[in-house]
């Protein structure tokens, strides 16, 4: 009797089914993304997620137009001269300097340091026709002329002085330098306290060979003033913080005008005059024309009164 094999008996049903199954397994190794999904399925190729609350959408965000300012017109053309004219009344009308120089024969001895103040004063009044942001010839031929008058007078001989005049000459040559970033509070402040006690203190020095306590005092207003009339001048632009800097000038000379005379007819009329260039400040750019003008006559009447 013949022996029967064992080996299993394949069937061809059985075979057909192995290979689906391994080209089912090769199919998902090469793409995993499609398992489980039938034949005919698509998948979609975005989703919209929804709103998030509060989230400002691409046409919310868009910016805002940024509102321009007016640009400011051109200084009045006799800045040139009344600017000037207002800061020689303003150095010029100190007690010290008229009553002990003039009047006691000390004349002759103050003209380079005259000289001086007309270059120094004409060099501002350029500058504030270019608006502090650029220098030319009529500006440098003005800083020549102050270091001649420094170095082939009397002024020469007395360094604290020679220092002093120096300083404020380099200084003005310094400011509408773009790259030392001078048009701004610090800029400004170095300037009102240059013009409100060089050229005095020269003046009393010259007189009495030392600067009394008492008459530096006295300075302050005037530099409280220079810091408030020259502001709108060095910084034009209308924006909030030089607005913010009128401010703060005019709080400072009204200040530094009760603690010095109190409430008396002279302080009001300096508030009055202060009050009035201020609301030429709040004006522009429409005063903008004639504001040198009227700030270096007040600053002319503030040392006059004062």
């Amino acid at each position: 009797m013949a022996k029967q094999s064992n080996r299993p008996k394949f069937s061809r049903q059985r075979l057909e089914g192995a290979a689906s199954f391994f080209n089912r397994s090769l199919t998902e190794q090469a793409d995993p993304g499609q398992t489980g999904k039938q034949v005919g399925e698509t998948t979609p190729q975005s989703e919209t997620l929804p709103a998030t609350p509060g989230a400002r959408t691409t046409e919310q965000t868009t910016a805002r137009p940024v509102k321009r300012l007016k640009p400011l017109p051109a200084v009045h053309e006799a800045t040139w001269w009344a600017l000037p004219l207002g800061l020689m009344v303003f150095w010029s009308v100190q007690p010290i300097f008229f009553e002990k120089i003039w009047q006691h024969g000390y004349g002759w001895q103050s003209w380079p340091l005259i000289c001086y103040a007309l270059a120094t004063a004409f060099a501002i009044g350029r500058l504030t026709q270019q608006r502090f942001q650029k220098s030319d010839w009529q500006l440098w031929g003005c800083a020549i002329l102050s270091l001649l008058v420094i170095f082939n007078s009397d002024l020469r001989a007395r360094f604290e002085i020679m220092a002093l005049l120096l300083l404020f000459t380099v200084f003005l040559l310094l400011l509408p330098w773009a790259n030392l970033q001078l048009q701004n509070v610090l800029g400004l402040l170095a300037l009102a306290l240059l013009v409100a006690f060089v050229i005095p203190i020269a003046s009393y020095f010259l007189t009495y060979n030392y600067v009394a306590p008492s008459f530096i005092r006295q300075q302050w207003v005037l530099a409280a003033g220079a810091f408030f009339y020259l502001g709108p001048l060095l910084l034009p632009r209308r924006n909030g913080m030089d607005r913010l800097v009128t401010l703060i000038g005019y709080a400072l000379l009204l200040v530094t005008l009760l603690l010095r005379a109190g409430l008396h007819v002279s302080t009001l009329v300096a508030l009055l005059m202060a009050t009035a260039a201020l609301v030429l400040t709040y004006s522009r750019p429409l005063t903008y024309r004639i504001q040198p003008i009227v700030n270096a006559g007040c600053l002319a009447c503030l040392a006059i009164f004062f």
